[in-house]
């Protein structure tokens, strides 16, 4: 009798980046979570924006260079009754994980890129998540086991899991788009408003990694993050574009550059607060994206009455695309001010309010359906 293929696993649950975020936060005591997702995909930073409470104690292990005793410890001589046995030292920067001064304290172990590691190492990896102990110790209870790697299709080293380890964690994986990207991450972290709005104009510059290209350098979420952190160093001068380049790409860099020249012909922001019925509104769309983004941006930092009114006032009188893009990224930001100042602008200015309800309120209600 021939066997029938019962398999109904199917493929791997797909969350967003906020939906990541909670499940991590909300993981139990002596929980494992695997993450899977592309490249430079925010995996890691996924990991740091959940326990980033000042509470948390990740410690943080690259598995892909991982030699097995940083993880397993080395080997001793131990002498009990006469009878000589081996037993493992706990690896000195893991040590806190076994010492009981620390178990009533949410302690992360993160075993970043899990599926490029050596076999021995993702065998120790297997017996901490099942067994839950380094060596030849065992860990605090509270200890919870986060894994990530890269999805074994997209043909970047990565290897996969043997049943045996892959069943000691609940799996996911990360699926995020630019939207959720740049309210989830973007704006929150006050990335340069000229990334955020370039890749909004253009996502598919973002995450297309293709593996036989031979460049080194390419935008991901993660590239990007750095080429940031560049931008912030340096500016906008020639060294800082260079190094923009050197983490997403020399020709992307050139187009980001131009498109950042552009604002030389902007509105000051401070112009804008002062006269916002007033102040010209550009007919070009790039223009438009990128005041738009950068009122957002000043807003996410501000926690000034009259500089929201302004540029509420001002983004009224834009076209719906635009306005619509920054009021909802003010809605979905994960910023604590930003809700309760919007509520009070639109409750105490009948400008904005009926604005809201006539120009946005229908584009917000379309985005949540497409959800």
């Amino acid at each position: 009798m021939e066997t029938q293929n019962t398999d109904i696993s199917g493929s791997l649950v797909q969350v967003g980046f906020n939906e990541l975020v909670r499940i991590l936060q909300e993981t139990p005591p002596g929980g494992a979570v695997m993450i899977h997702g592309y490249a430079g995909g925010a995996k890691t930073a996924g990991v740091r924006e959940a326990y980033n409470d000042g509470k948390t104690q990740i410690f943080y292990q690259p598995m892909a260079t991982t030699p097995p005793e940083n993880l397993e410890g080395v080997p001793f001589l131990h002498t009990e009754d006469g009878v000589h046995t081996t037993l493992f030292a706990v690896p000195y920067h893991l040590r806190d994980l076994c010492n009981p001064k620390y178990e009533n304290t949410r302690q992360v172990l993160f075993l970043d890129e899990l599926t490029s590691a050596s076999k021995h190492a993702a065998q120790i990896a297997m017996q901490i998540a099942l067994e839950k102990r380094i060596g030849s110790i065992q860990m605090n209870k509270n200890v919870i086991v986060i894994g990530a790697g890269n999805l074994v299709k997209e043909n970047t080293g990565a290897i996969r899991m043997a049943p045996a380890i892959a069943n000691r964690f609940t799996h996911f994986e990360l699926k995020m788009g630019i939207e959720e990207w740049i309210t989830g991450w973007a704006y929150p972290h006050d990335c340069d408003p000229t990334l955020i709005a370039y890749f909004r104009k253009q996502p598919e510059h973002i995450m297309n990694f293709d593996p036989k290209s031979p460049s080194f350098a390419f935008a991901t979420y993660r590239s990007v993050e750095r080429a940031d952190q560049w931008v912030k160093k340096l500016g906008w001068t020639e060294t800082g574009i260079k190094a923009m380049q050197g983490c997403i790409g020399e020709g992307l860099g050139m187009q980001i550059k131009a498109f950042h020249d552009m604002q030389h012909n902007l509105p000051e922001i401070s112009d804008i607060v002062a006269n916002p019925d007033t102040i010209d509104i550009s007919n070009k769309p790039d223009v438009c994206h990128f005041v738009a983004t950068m009122l957002t941006a000043h807003l996410m930092k501000s926690t000034d009455y009259k500089t929201w009114e302004s540029c509420l006032v001002y983004l009224l009188r834009m076209e719906v695309e635009y306005s619509s893009n920054a009021v909802r990224d003010l809605v979905l930001c994960s910023l604590s001010h930003v809700t309760p100042l919007l509520a009070e602008v639109c409750e105490k200015d009948s400008r904005i309010q009926k604005g809201y309800a006539e120009k946005w309120d229908k584009v917000f209600k379309k985005f949540n359906n497409n959800q």
